[in-house]
């Protein structure tokens, strides 16, 4: 499998769309994918870095190059020219990933037409027309960001944030914090405006300058000499320069002092309660959202020290809001969200449609397949005559939804929603002889972008899971369901 990245990057912004799909890059080189990294333009640290992990890089003069702030794409004409170009380095691969705010819908299109198939990361709500759409932000209603046609399968929320395997790693041994013994900052991977600085000023006068704190910047920083000059003036201070261990880092700090972004994913892994700014116009809308759901204690709009000092200290002098914080941040993700979009792109995609009364023989046969029956509510073979009667009653009640999930003309397994609740439906899901190792998380995933966009009610899915069955705990956990309860039963009589 060959997969193309067309992303760019400069001094002063693209670090973090850079960094998300060189995540991306890693988990499809681990599924044996040749990974290319496109580019108009690439710092050749980034380049290096790529280069590094064992992907290509290719990249052209674009003399007409500008930084693609967030809500400006490019022209028609430049779009054009891009998809052109992108088109002409590509080796002819399937995929192309596309991370860019001046690339959007006219530049997906041209290269669809060409039969390439599109995943685009976005985190704007765009228009699209692509294959998969990737948005990793929290989202109070994640059904109402894009449009329904935006995309034939849209993956929306932090259980899909594309975020290092050491992440998920350093989470098994954290828990939301309680005390405050280390601090962290990082401003992000470029921080063209220098907020580094800034943040330095807020905590020497909320008077934490002694607390151990870790300092985070890019090799690109703009003030990385002065920032590495006052950290040698503090012995509490520890600097850290274009960083592999920012997991590390992060599992060992009690509250984090960041930018609204994408490093807001990270931070939630590992349960650490997080003072966050906006720093970009793009990340007003997220901070706004994360903010009100208590997962960050979020500042917005314009800031000085001052400011910053006072909300740091309000923090810091409430250890039961940072401790609330931290239990709200570590239930957003559990960082394994790479390995859900790599598993869903490196096999042709699983199509859903609603089943029939066509589809009763091949349903009945799935159904009392032993592997299938031995993990069911009812062990026992169904028979043909009570099959029938219930698909015919599955297929004319309102409240719930009978689906098939096929790849490369082979349905590979069926899932089940029933509305158990206004709002909440219960899924239910198995695959069949035909399915491949691995079908099971793009069958559910397939099945829940086909909910989002037929069954508006729905806002939660419950699975049920039978006692001992690990392989279906283990398929939810992948797909990014969180374990509420646990059920318990004892017999009235012997």
């Amino acid at each position: 499998m060959r997969i193309a990245i067309r992303v760019d990057a400069s001094e002063k912004l693209g670090t973090g769309h850079f960094m998300r799909c060189l995540t991306l890059a890693d988990a499809l080189f681990a599924r044996g994918a040749t990974v290319t990294f496109l580019s108009a333009h690439m710092p050749d640290l980034l380049q290096g870095v790529a280069i590094k992990a064992g992907h290509g890089v290719l990249t052209w003069p674009d003399t007409a190059w500008t930084i693609p702030e967030a809500g400006s794409e490019w022209s028609i004409a430049g779009q054009d020219a891009d998809a052109d170009a992108t088109l002409a380095h590509d080796d002819g691969g399937g995929w192309i990933v596309c991370d860019h705010y001046g690339l959007g819908r006219r530049w997906e299109q041209r290269i669809r037409a060409a039969g390439r198939r599109v995943l685009a990361i976005d985190d704007l709500g765009r228009g699209h027309d692509c294959d998969i759409l990737l948005d990793q932000n929290f989202y109070a209603d994640p059904s109402a960001r894009y449009p329904g046609d935006a995309a034939d399968s849209v993956l929306v929320g932090p259980k899909f944030a594309l975020l290092k395997p050491a992440f998920a790693q350093a989470r098994a041994a954290c828990s939301p914090r309680k005390d405050l013994r280390r601090l962290h900052l990082c401003m992000g991977g470029a921080d063209p405006k220098n907020t580094t600085a800034v943040m330095l000023d807020a905590i020497e006068l909320a008077g934490l300058r002694a607390l151990p704190t870790d300092i985070v910047i890019g090799a690109l920083h703009p003030a990385g000499g002065a920032i590495a000059a006052r950290c040698k003036s503090n012995p509490a201070w520890t600097l850290h320069v274009q960083t592999e261990r920012m997991a590390d880092l992060l599992a060992a700090a009690d509250l984090a002092i960041g930018a609204g972004g994408t490093a807001t994913r990270e931070r939630c892994v590992l349960g650490v309660p997080t003072l966050a700014v906006e720093i970009e116009t793009n990340q007003t809308t997220l901070l706004a959202e994360i903010s009100r759901a208590g997962i960050v204690y979020g500042v917005q709009g314009k800031f000085d020290a001052a400011r910053i000092a006072k909300h740091l200290a309000a923090l810091v002098d409430n250890p039961a809001l940072r401790a609330q914080i931290s239990a709200n941040a570590f239930a957003v993700t559990d960082g394994a969200g790479a390995t859900r979009v790599a598993n869903l792109m490196s096999g042709e995609a699983v199509r859903i449609r609603e089943a029939s009364l066509a589809n009763s023989a091949n349903l009945h046969a799935w159904r009392n397949a032993p592997s299938v029956r031995a993990v069911s509510r009812m062990t026992a073979p169904i028979e043909l005559e009570a099959h029938e009667r219930w698909l015919r009653q599955t297929l004319d009640a309102p409240d719930r939804w009978l689906l098939i999930g096929s790849r490369a003309g082979h349905d590979v397994g069926v899932v089940r929603f029933d509305l158990v609740a206004p709002t909440q439906v219960e899924v239910s899901i198995y695959t069949t002889a035909d399915a491949a190792p691995g079908d099971g998380t793009p069958l559910l995933l397939a099945a829940e972008a086909w909910l989002r966009g037929h069954v508006h009610a729905a806002e939660t899915i419950r699975a049920v899971v039978m006692a001992g069955n690990a392989r279906s705990g283990g398929l939810f956990a992948r797909a990014g369901y969180t374990a509420v309860s646990e059920a318990f039963e004892k017999k009235v009589r012997p």
